[in-house]
């Protein structure tokens, strides 16, 4: 009896492990450094190689960081879905600012009937990232594709991903900043002799 349900459990593990799609990296796991009051576009990829028919993502930033937007298939976008899809829906505080925060984002996308193959590598979404002018310098969050809030992590049209994605967001010091401190530094030394 033992054997059979390790038998069992082994069929069922790779089962699982069949369904599940690649994982997803956003900015390749690198973090995310920004200007206050800047806008980055920032990629979503595939992490490992599969067959999907679309991708549900759920995106949360920490505050003060903000999702602007997402782009899943529009034409240039360079995305996989781009000609191979049934049309993205998209919620983002860019698309309905009254009824979604700034730190939440949702994507779908889904192909018209046959699965497409996603490499390792490949651009799946881009978001659109800001920070409000005025955020303190070494200001620090997360996003993730698996967000608390959201309480769904991302997937691929149901079938789960490998791995969520979550990098580091860092407010970094404007280059006027430390140019006008930098050109003081003289000023105040004069001043001490």
């Amino acid at each position: 009896m033992t054997r059979l349900m390790t038998g069992v459990m082994v069929v069922l593990a790779a089962a699982a492990a069949a369904m599940a799609g690649p994982g997803l990296a956003i900015n390749g796991g690198a973090e995310i450094q920004i200007l206050p009051g800047q806008t980055l576009m920032v990629p979503v990829t595939a992490v490992g190689a599969g067959s999907v028919f679309g991708l549900e993502l759920y995106l949360q930033a920490d505050s003060p960081f903000r999702i602007e937007n997402l782009v899943v298939d529009a034409a240039g976008s360079g995305t996989v879905w781009e000609g191979h899809s049934s049309g993205a829906f998209i919620v983002s505080h860019g698309t309905d600012p009254v009824n979604v925060p700034p730190e939440l984002a949702i994507g779908f996308v889904s192909t018209p009937s046959d699965p497409i193959l996603i490499a390792d590598g490949a651009l799946v979404s881009v978001i659109e990232l800001s920070v409000p002018f005025g955020t303190p310098e070494n200001t620090t969050g997360i996003i993730t594709t698996n967000g608390p809030v959201l309480a769904t992590p991302s997937n691929w049209a149901g079938d789960p991903a490998d791995v969520q994605g979550e990098t580091q967001l860092r407010v970094i010091p404007e280059p006027a900043s430390v140019l006008l401190l930098l050109g003081a530094l003289p000023l105040i030394r004069r001043r001490r002799a």
